[in-house]
């Protein structure tokens, strides 16, 4: 058995507060069963709880709490490193993309050419910028 005893409200006995911060207002006191010159020693809740954390004591309750928020920190951080993996490769993904994308627009600007051959063949062409001038400097002008 305890030589505590847990008080709900305020103790009855002067200085009917606890020993340490003077409240009054706690939750619950513990009686120490032990007098001093100022009367009756209490520790009231706060008090209580602040020694507790001292020594490396929580409440269940407080350990449920930290229990359940360290849950869900792991599940988000699960949760994160799944969307940077998912990420990784996205910069591969974005650079092809624009180099098509340059490739599309460069085709689009020069637009298709009809080219007759030698042979008066006919053919369609597309022709980048620099495709178009090295094939404007290789054909022989008529006199």
């Amino acid at each position: 058995m305890s030589r505590f005893r847990i008080i709900e409200g305020r103790p009855q006995a002067l200085p009917a507060c606890s020993l340490f911060s003077r409240t009054s207002d706690d939750e619950y006191f513990l009686d120490t069963e032990m007098q001093i010159d100022e009367g009756a020693v209490y520790i009231g809740s706060r008090d209580a709880e602040d020694i507790a954390t001292v020594i490396g004591w929580i409440s269940p309750e407080r350990f449920e709490r930290l229990t359940k928020a360290y849950k869900k920190m792991e599940e988000e951080h699960r949760a994160m490193v799944t969307a940077l993996d998912r990420l990784d490769g996205i910069p591969d993904l974005l650079r092809d993309t624009v180099k098509g994308i340059r490739e599309a627009r460069k085709a689009a600007t020069t637009g298709p050419t009809i080219h007759i051959g030698p042979s008066n063949e006919v053919e369609l062409r597309v022709y980048t910028p620099d495709q178009r001038s090295n094939e404007q400097d290789s054909v022989e002008q008529p006199s």
